[in-house]
C-alpha cells in the first residue's frame, strides 16, 4: 500500500508539474510586448540617468534599472525562441535577435563616444518596435484566443512605458502627444479590468489607479509648465511601480496557459 501511495504521489506530482508549464506560444506573444515596453523604458532610462547625474542616489538606482532593461531586451528574445519555433516563425525570431543585438551595440557605441545622438538611433528604435508588432500579430493569429488576455496586459504594459517615454521626449508637442497617450493608458486599464482582472493580485488595480493619478498630475504639469525635477522623479517612481504590477500580471497570464 505504501508503495502504491508513493507511485500515486509521483504520478500526481508529474501531472501538477506538467499543467504548471506555461505555453511557449503564449510566452512568445508576451515576449514581444515585453520587448516593446522594454524598448521605451530603455531609451527613457538613458535620458533620466543623464538628467539626474547631480542626484547620486537616484542616478545609481536608474543605472541599475538601465542594466536590467538592457538584459530585459535580451531576455525577451530568448524567452520567445521556443514558442516562435513551434509556431513556424524561426526566421522572424532570428530577425528579432539580430535587430535587438544591433540596437544595443549601436547604443553602446554612441554612449562610449560620449555623443548619444538620439536622432540617429530613432529610426532603429522605430524599426525594432514595428518588428515586435509584426511578430506579435503573426503569433497571435496562430495561437488564437488563448493569447487574448496576455495581449491586453501586454498592451497596458507597453502604453504606460510609451507615455513615460513621451513625457521625457515630447517637446514641443507635449499637449497633443501626452493627451493621446493618456487616453491609450486609460483604455488599456478599462480593458484589463473587464477581461483580465484575474491575473492581477488583490488590490493591484487600486494601486495602479493610484499611481496613474500621480502620473496624470505630472503630465498636466508637464503640459502647462514644462519639465521639472520634482515631476520627473514622480514619473520615474510611478513608471517603475507600474512596471512591476504589469509584469506580474503578464507573467500570470502566461502561466495560466
Amino acid at each position: 500500500m505504501k508503495k502504491l501511495n508513493s507511485v500515486l504521489l509521483c504520478v500526481l506530482a508529474g501531472l501538477v508539474s506538467s499543467t504548471a508549464v506555461a505555453s511557449p506560444e503564449v510566452q512568445a506573444v508576451a515576449s514581444m510586448y515585453d520587448i516593446k515596453a522594454e524598448t521605451y523604458r530603455f531609451v527613457r532610462l538613458q535620458r533620466e540617468v543623464l538628467a539626474t547625474a547631480s542626484d547620486p542616489i537616484l542616478s545609481k538606482k536608474l543605472r541599475g534599472q538601465l542594466k536590467d532593461s538592457t538584459q530585459g531586451l535580451m531576455r525577451g528574445v530568448q524567452s520567445s525562441q521556443s514558442g516562435l519555433t513551434k509556431l513556424g516563425l524561426q526566421k522572424q525570431h532570428q530577425q528579432m535577435s539580430d535587430t535587438v543585438s544591433a540596437y544595443l551595440a549601436d547604443w553602446a557605441a554612441a554612449a562610449g563616444s560620449g555623443n548619444v545622438d538620439l536622432a540617429v538611433l530613432r529610426a532603429k528604435r522605430l524599426a525594432l518596435l514595428k518588428l515586435a508588432d509584426d511578430i506579435s500579430r503573426q503569433a497571435q493569429q496562430k495561437v488564437g484566443g488563448s493569447a487574448r488576455q496576455t495581449a491586453l496586459i501586454g498592451t497596458g504594459k507597453t502604453v504606460v512605458q510609451e507615455l513615460a517615454y513621451d513625457y521625457e521626449f515630447c517637446d514641443p508637442n507635449c499637449a497633443e502627444m501626452l493627451s493621446g497617450d493618456w487616453s491609450d493608458v486609460q483604455k488599456s486599464m478599462d480593458d484589463m479590468r473587464g477581461a483580465a482582472s484575474k491575473h492581477f493580485k488583490s488590490s493591484s488595480f487600486d494601486l495602479a489607479q493610484n499611481q496613474l493619478t500621480l502620473l496624470k498630475s505630472a503630465i498636466n504639469s508637464r503640459m502647462s509648465k514644462g519639465l521639472n525635477p520634482s515631476d520627473q522623479k514622480q514619473v520615474i517612481g510611478v513608471s517603475d511601480n507600474l512596471w512591476t504590477v504589469m509584469s506580474d500580471a503578464l507573467n500570470s497570464s502566461v502561466d495560466a496557459n
